[in-house]
């Protein structure tokens, strides 16, 4: 009777520190998806500083769009999308339009992101550049890049070996 009550406590003792860490694992992934989620947000929002009513945020929301279709188009030869950009970070920079350098930075860390066997296509360079004199922009990117990271990290295969490992000491 005594090994059956053991066992019985044993089962029990099991059962509630497998829940706990199934919790515990689901708290860090909802933890991860919104560093990931803000952090986002920071390196693409779009900036309505200054904009006092919601019809003017609209309105600074439509002209990106607008914008951002226009750089997709001009840049959609990846092969050519860096001196593209660059041209836009120039013309920018003579202007002083920031709305134009941010699309073109923001286009160049898509362009970057994908997968190539070509590499990033020169994308590093115009993203140096925008960040050369915004330190504030550079913290959200490797906040961003670091968020990114970490959710990577929670998927790979060693990762998941490793949850499958501690989750069968739990299922002895």
């Amino acid at each position: 009777m005594d090994s059956r009550r053991q066992r019985g406590q044993k089962r029990a003792v099991r059962e509630l520190a497998q829940r706990e860490y199934e919790e515990a694992k689901a708290e860090e992934r909802h933890r991860i998806e919104q560093e990931v989620t803000s952090s986002r947000r920071a390196v693409y929002g779009i900036p309505t500083q200054g904009a006092i009513t919601q019809v003017e945020k609209e309105q600074i929301r439509e002209v990106y769009r607008n914008l951002w279709d226009v750089v997709q188009i001009q840049t959609q030869d990846l092969s050519e999308a860096k001196e593209t950009l660059g041209q836009m970070l120039d013309q920018a920079a003579r202007t002083g339009d920031d709305m134009l350098a941010r699309v073109a930075y923001q286009r160049a860390l898509d362009i970057g992101a994908q997968p190539s066997a070509l590499g990033d296509f020169g994308m590093q360079a115009i993203v140096d550049r925008y960040l050369a004199d915004k330190p504030q922009e550079a913290k959200a990117l490797e906040r961003y890049n670091n968020a990114l990271q970490a959710a990577n990290q929670a998927k790979n295969p060693e990762s998941l070996l490793a949850q499958a490992l501690t989750g069968r000491m739990f299922a002895s």
